[in-house]
């Protein structure tokens, strides 16, 4: 089981708690950098909705109290790994695999390169918005906890 992976993503996908890895050195943060996101411009936090700042910047505020501006600082979105992502990662895999498999069996498959970098493609999309979905989860119940602690 890897340790972590890193994923880009959309600002609007960002929520609270998640965690950012920072491509270059930053307002004293150093490249190569893990920071937990606490705030985020346009996110409630207490509906848990995010909507465009129209007139605002969009930007995080880290747990270190820095702000990171959307777009002027390289950043991915940092994924720890556990049971569930490593998983989903396996199925990164099979979903290669198989789509190999159904390139070569020219019997049952009438498959071009377009049709197998179609299926990958898709295949990793719905990956992508599980690790989102499931990073939102840990998220969402790690605020919980603070706020039930505090």
């Amino acid at each position: 089981m890897k340790k972590e992976f890193l994923i880009n993503i959309s600002y609007s996908d960002y929520v609270p708690g998640m965690k950012l890895y920072l491509h270059q050195d930053h307002e004293g943060l150093k490249k190569s950098s893990i920071v937990e996101i606490k705030e985020i411009s346009g996110f409630d936090k207490t509906s848990w909705i995010f909507k465009f700042p129209w007139s605002k910047d969009l930007y995080f505020i880290t747990a270190e109290g820095v702000k990171i501006v959307w777009g002027k600082v390289d950043i991915s979105c940092y994924v720890e790994c556990d049971q569930t992502t490593s998983f989903l990662e396996e199925m990164v895999e099979r979903y290669e695999l198989e789509a190999q498999r159904r390139l070569n069996d020219h019997d049952n498959y009438s498959w071009s390169i377009r049709d197998y970098e179609d299926y990958l493609e898709d295949k990793q999309e719905t990956l992508l918005e599980v690790i989102i979905e499931y990073e939102h989860k840990k998220a969402k119940e790690m605020q919980l906890k603070e706020s039930t602690s505090a």
